[in-house]
């Protein structure tokens, strides 16, 4: 998962498309794209700087190319840079 916080965004990156269905992927995503600006406000330094964040849940989306899982023992933490 990577999240961009000034685009308001979420990428979540799955090395096995198709393992989970776009339906159930929301369920997951669900309390992080809620969550995220809360926690962005609660900890903003001064109120005059809560004021200005908006609570609106982030955005996400998986990607399908790029990410794919070649063999069975491939899944697992990969290194982006």
């Amino acid at each position: 998962m990577w999240i961009s916080i000034p685009k308001r965004h979420i990428v979540v990156w799955d090395s096995i498309v198709g393992h989970i269905k776009d339906r159930e992927l929301a369920v997951l995503v669900e309390p992080f794209v809620n969550m995220i600006p809360y926690l962005l406000a609660e900890y903003t330094a001064s109120d005059e700087e809560r004021v200005k964040l908006s609570l609106e849940p982030y955005t996400y989306e998986r990607p399908t190319v790029g990410v794919p899982q070649c063999r069975g023992g491939d899944c697992g933490v990969f290194t982006l840079k």
